[in-house]
């Protein structure tokens, strides 16, 4: 256990580590703070109801994952989602340009 607190505070008389190490914590800081604020114009109830619908699916999976962004549609929650969808839109146009090729 001595050995451990020795490493923790030498991490922190190292001007550089000590810098990276806490811009890491403040970024994780301000992560989690955003996923706190929900995106204007939700309707809560029907949001609860929709993952109480789905809370054994899929859904309910990727939000285990995300830490509960996507329960809430969190503000940070919405740039994900995005990626997801342009993924999942260009793999269904893909899919209908090869059904349509054949």
């Amino acid at each position: 256990m001595e050995k451990f607190l020795a490493a923790v505070r030498n991490m922190f008389q190292v001007p550089d580590l000590r810098r990276r190490i806490l811009f890491t914590l403040g970024i994780l800081a301000i992560y989690r703070l955003g996923a706190h604020v929900s995106a204007p114009g939700i309707n809560k109830a029907r949001l609860d109801q929709v993952w109480h619908d789905v809370s054994g699916t899929l859904l309910g999976v990727l939000d285990l994952f995300s830490g509960g962004n996507f329960r809430l549609i969190s503000v940070f929650a919405l740039g994900v989602t995005a990626v997801f969808d342009g993924r999942s839109r260009g793999c269904a146009d893909n899919v209908r340009r090869a059904l349509a090729a054949n």
